[in-house]
Formats: C-alpha cells, structure tokens, sequence
C-alpha cells in the first residue's frame, strides 16, 4: 500500500511488521508468485540510503548452519508478504464501503471483521491510515468506516494506549462535524469513543470532563458519549459502574455554578425540552441530562435555586412518557438532598391551576391541553422518585406521599397512562420501604387506603382479556405491603382475598384470551402474562401465611380458594387447584404450625383433593396428588410433633344438622360444589372425621381407584413434579 506521509502514528516499519503475528491464512501466500519473490530479493538492498549503516546480517547469518540461513530470510521474507498482502486487501475492502449494494456492503464489512480477528493491529493501523491520506471522501463512505471501526474495536480483547490515544482523536475531531447525515454521523464517531471506553474509560472521560466543564453549554455528541456510559448496563462491571457514577457525581458538583449562568441553563432546558426523533425512546444524550441536571441540583446548597430550578422544568410539556420519567427522575435526585424544597414545590405545582383543569378535563381540544394531560402522571412518578432517592429519609414522610399518591390516583381522568404511572410510583415507593431496615417499627396510617385503592384497580381491570401486566405489579404490590403495619383485619383481608382470586382465577382459556390480541401489531405473550400473574398471586397467599402462619390463617385462605376447587368451569378448578397445591408445598417447606393447631377442618379439603384426583383434566389431577400429599406429610408431621401426653382420646363428632352452615363457608361467594347423593353422603361422613380417619377415606373411598402406587408415591415423595 502506498504511504503519501512520511510519518504516522503508530505506523510500523517493515521490520517491525516482519516480526508481527503471521496471519492465519493459509491461501494469502499461494497469490504471490516465486518470480515476484525473486525480484523482491534482488530490491530489497537497494532500499538503503548510500550513506546507512552496514547491516550485519551476514555476520550474524555466518555463525548459523547452511540449512538456518537459507530458512530464515524466506521466512521473514514470508512474513513481510502476507501482511503487505493483508494489508492491500484490507485497503480494498475499506475502499468498497463506498458502494450502495446494501449485500455487499454487509458481506464486506463481515470480511473485515473476520480479518480483525486474525489480525487486528494490521486492520486498525490500514483503517486510521485511510482515515488520514483520503482526506476527500464522501461523508457517507466516512459513516460506515466508523461503523467499522467500532467493531473492530468492540470486538478486540485488549487495545494498546497508543492506538487509544490516536482513535479518541479521530473520533472527537468527527462527533462535531455537520453533514447531511445530520445526528446519525455525530452518532456513529460517538460509538467509536464507546468502544474505546470498553477498554479504558477513564482517559476518554477526562477529555470529556475538560469540554464539559469549560462553561459554554456542551455540544450534543458529547452529551451522547456520556449518556451511553450512563445507560448501557453492560458497559461497566459493578465497581467499575461505582466509580463511574461517582466521576459523574464530582463533574456535577463541578458544574454547579453554572445554574446560574442564564445563558447556560436557558441551553439546558431547551435540550431538555426539544422534540425526540421518537417519542417511545429517549435519545442516550436526553437521558444523560435529566440525571445530570438532578445530580447539579442535588449539589446545590441553595435550596431558592433549586425550587426555582424545578419549577421551571415541571411547567414544560408532560405529553410524552420519557419526557415524565426524565421529570421525575431530576425531581427526585434533588429530593435525595433537598426533600423539603422538592416536597413544597410539588405541593404548589400539584395545586396550580394547570393541574385543576387536567383533573377534570376528559377531551382535550388544543395542544396546551395535552401539554398538561398527564401533569398528574408525572407528579406521581415524582414522589416514587423521591422514596428511591432519599432512601433511609423517606420513613417519616411515606404517609404524606402516599395520601398525595391517592388523591391523584381517585380524581385524575382514568385511563392506562394514568394506571401505569400509578402502580409505577407505589412500587419504587414499596420498594423503598422494603429495602429500609426500619420500615417494621412503623405504622402507615394510609395503608388501608392504599389497598382499597389496589383493589379498584384490579377490578376494573377487563376479565375477559390478558393484555398488560397490571395484575402482576398490582398483586406484587400487595404482597409487600402484607408484611407491613398495621395488619389487615379479617373483613378487608376476605375482600382482598375474593378480589384478587377472581381477577385471576376467572379470567378465560388461554386460547381465548390470545384471539383478544390477534390484532395489536405487538401481541403480548398470553401464555407467559398468565404464568407470571398467577405466579404472583400464588405468592401473596403465601405472604399473607408467613405473616401470620397459624391454622385459622391456612383456613380462611384454603376456604376462599374452595369456591373456585368446586367451579363448574375445569380451567377454574384446575388454576384453584394449582394454587392449593403450591401454598400447601409452601407450607410444609417453610413454614411450623404449631401442633396445639385444630386440623379437623382439614378433613373437607382431603375429600375435595381426593374427589379431584377424579377429574378428567389431567393436570388438575396432577395437583390433586401434589396436594394430598403435601397435606398428608403435614398432618403427619402435625401429629408426631403433638405432645402425647396430652392427645385426646378420638370421639366420635355430632352429626352436623341440616341448618347447620358449612365449616367452609366464607360468605362472600355463593358458589357451591356439585350436588349428588353420592357425593353428598361422602361428604357428610367426611365432615364428621379427624385427620388421621380422613386419611383412610380418602385413599378407600375417593382416591382408591386411582391405585394406592400414585397416592404412596406422592406422600412419601411431596416435591415429586411427575407421575
């Protein structure tokens, strides 16, 4: 290849690529014809100056044996023609990215990266030396040799500091340039800086930091670099995030005093507030500031400027949904230092007239209407930011947040943007308070109102379609807040239990369910949705026992599950039967009841499990199993651990009269098991038994046609998942 520069960084003489890595090629050296070796043997002498140095390789080639000298200058002579070879066509392909064959563009940008493999250093020093002497190419033919260039830098193991040094050059000197291409080649140098901060950050981020912080608001593509070393979470191993973050955190300490710049700040909230290419994602450079302006405010000691400061930005557009989050998440980055200001202006903002109006206003009929729409999704995502961010600090002010979350959540117009935002804000607020060693010594006052809220939701959610996750984050919800006080008491905790069983549990086949979303243009997952929300609501059981992991507990959870063990829909039984088994393995896993406990009640529900074992479905027979099982291991385990000293002598019970309430009745269902009279007189002689009697009828009368083998198999056996 031809050199039109004497000197270039890190280009290497002939020696040095002589005693480089051979390429791996096999075919490269079959090209060059012995004729063309010859001619480059009798050349190469006269390469040297008159006045250079003797060489003194034939000194050094006399004290060898015939056979080394003639080996070893055809090898080394081997070597320099498979790099120049290399070289050129490397040279070619780079000169072919001028093309518009999208396929060959593709396929030669492949052969390159596969040529890097095999040798990167030649690829790096051809591309960076195209890049210099073709000063005249098209900025197209550029863009893709950036393109190029990150992957090859992407994809190498390790990156000498010079070559770093001389591509954070090249790639700062393109990120400003303006061409047609417009943000895509600003964009496209910023990714090569990206690559070369996979190797070593943080020379790259000091440059970044110097251009920063000169007090001339930076240009976009710098802005874009940072953003992506704050967004991409597979950048940076868990230290080396860290200590990202606390660089990030020091150049904004460093950039406070240009709040009070006005030209400054007027150039941050116009790139805080100018329209994305598209609106469903926020360009990394957007990002990047809303998390930098909050990290300025939070360094800011003057509380005025930063009540100033963030009214400002809540009075911008709240129509995107990126746009609220960055909102919230500035807000909430202040609050981590500054939770009174952050508090007393969104108390004003949430009482300003703007506010007023979208609360009440279903159709908005201008563009400022829709600016403010859903300024209370924004507020509310705000003080779930505030938790997160003022963690240990956020106690004493959890029930002031949340009366604010559900005002908001009763007289906004209702609609999904609202909903989301909502269930969004509760969860990073829950999330805090779990996450918060002293959460237990509290008592919430507004947790009740909280959960009347909750199960609002969940019942105005459609049951006859799947289509969101908002009954999983509902029902996650309502498990953290289970373990918080003060404790439901039984009539709120029945309702919540009938709710929550029936927005699951009722809800169609799944067969029925995906024909609802045969035409979104991204239909979700039916089949995993559903999986998830019953997984969730399978853990809130099991919450609501580990709270208070008594027998009266395991009964009214068992008795709301009942209605459905007995529906006369079999994907209904099959779902309530699932759900037993689960909480009935959670049980004798996890948890110790104590033996003093009444289990005679348990008696109906080894009759169901066993008359389940009959179903025709084959997977709620499955669970039947599981369940007994379970169950059996339970009372067994029950019994051995009762004092024997104080078992009672069995009695014979009352024969329950015909007036008499059922022992399982909940009343708050009205559903009721199949009536036959077959059916009926075993149940009554079941209702009359103990546990351990119970046991004998269930396998005799009830489960003895599915052969004793499957019944021993699953009691000795309780995790066994197969029969």
């Amino acid at each position: 290849m031809d050199r039109q520069h004497a000197e270039k960084p890190l280009s290497r003489t002939t020696a040095d690529r002589a005693s480089s890595g051979v390429s791996q090629n096999p075919k490269i050296s079959f090209h060059i014809s012995e004729a063309t070796r010859d001619l480059s043997y009798r050349k190469a002498p006269q390469s040297s100056a008159p006045g250079d140095r003797p060489t003194h390789s034939a000194t050094i080639l006399l004290s060898k044996s015939r056979s080394s000298q003639a080996a070893l200058v055809p090898q080394e002579h081997k070597l320099f023609l498979e790099e120049a070879y290399n070289a050129a066509v490397c040279f070619k392909m780079l000169r072919e990215l001028n093309g518009s064959d999208a396929l060959r563009l593709k396929h030669i940008a492949t052969k390159i990266e596969d040529m890097a493999r095999r040798a990167p250093n030649l690829v790096l020093e051809t591309i960076y030396d195209y890049f210099v002497d073709n000063p005249e190419i098209s900025n197209r033919h550029k863009f893709r040799l950036l393109h190029v260039l990150e992957t090859v830098l992407g994809a190498m193991r390790s990156l000498e500091q010079s070559w770093q040094g001389a591509f954070t050059t090249l790639a700062l000197e393109n990120m400003t340039k303006s061409t047609e291409l417009e943000e895509a080649y600003q964009d496209a140098a910023g990714d090569v800086l990206v690559a070369i901060c996979r190797h070593s950050w943080r020379p790259v981020v000091q440059q970044l930091e110097t251009e920063v912080l000169t007090g001339v608001f930076p240009h976009r593509s710098r802005l874009y670099v940072m953003g992506v070393l704050t967004t991409n979470q597979q950048l940076f191993s868990q230290g080396e995030k860290a200590c990202w973050e606390e660089k990030l955190t020091q150049i904004a300490v460093k950039s406070v005093p240009f709040l009070n710049t006005d030209v400054w700040s007027k150039e941050l909230l116009w790139a805080l507030t100018r329209p994305d290419r598209t609106q469903q994602e926020q360009p990394p450079e957007k990002a990047f500031l809303f998390v930098y302006y909050g990290l300025i405010l939070q360094a800011e000691e003057n509380g005025s400027t930063v009540r100033t400061h963030l009214r400002t930005l809540l009075e911008t557009s709240h129509q995107w949904p990126k746009q609220r989050e960055g909102i919230a998440l500035t807000t909430g980055l202040a609050a981590a230092r500054h939770l009174d200001h952050v508090w007393a202006v969104l108390e004003q903002f949430g009482r300003s007239a703007p506010i007023k109006w979208s609360l009440h206003s279903f159709s908005p009929k201008t563009s400022d209407d829709l600016r403010w729409k859903w300024a209370s999704s924004t507020i509310l995502l705000s003080y779930g930011q505030m938790a997160v961010k003022a963690k240990a600090h956020i106690l004493p002010w959890v029930d002031n947040i949340l009366s604010r979350m559900i005002f908001f959540f009763r007289y906004s117009s209702w609609d999904e943007t609202l909903k989301q935002s909502f269930l969004a804000a509760i969860l990073m607020l829950v999330g805090a308070i779990s996450r918060n060693e002293g959460a237990h010594s509290y008592e919430f006052s507004q947790l009740p109102e909280l959960l009347e809220c909750l199960m609002v939701l969940m019942e105005k959610e459609p049951q006859d379609t799947l289509c969101t996750s908002t009954r999983q984050q509902t029902l996650c919800i309502i498990s953290s807040l289970c373990n918080l006080r003060p404790p439901l008491d039984l009539e709120k905790k029945s309702q919540l239990l009938t709710i929550c069983l029936r927005s699951v549990l009722a809800l169609p086949l799944l067969g029925v369910l995906e024909k609802h979303t045969c035409l979104f243009l991204e239909p979700p997952d039916v089949q995993t949705l559903y999986n998830k929300t019953a997984e969730a609501l399978d853990q809130m059981l099991q919450t609501l026992l580990t709270r208070d992991p008594t027998a009266d507990e395991l009964h009214l959870l068992l008795s709301h599950l009942y209605v459905w063990l007995v529906s006369e829909k079999a994907h209904e039984r099959q779902r309530a039967v699932h759900s037993c088994a689960a909480l009935l393995r959670f049980l004798n896993d996890n948890l110790y009841l104590h033996p003093k406990n009444d289990f005679r009640w348990m008696g109906q529900l080894m009759a169901m499990l066993g008359m389940l074992c009959q179903d025709p479905d084959a997977a709620t027979q499955h669970s039947s199993l599981e369940g007994l099982g379970h169950l059996y291991c339970l009372l067994l385990r029950q019994r051995a651990e009762a004092p024997k000293a104080k078992t009672p002598a069995p009695e014979q019970l009352p024969q329950a009269s015909e007036d008499e309430a059922p022992l399982w009745s909940s009343g708050d269902q009205e559903a009721t098991p199949p009536a036959s009279q077959e059916v009926a007189f075993q149940k009554d002689q079941i209702f009359q038994l103990g546990s351990s009697q119970v046991i004998k009828v269930k396998a005799l009368r009830t489960v003895g046609r599915s052969g004793w083998g499957r019944v021993v198999m699953l009691c000795s056996d309780p995790h066994r998942h197969s029969l």
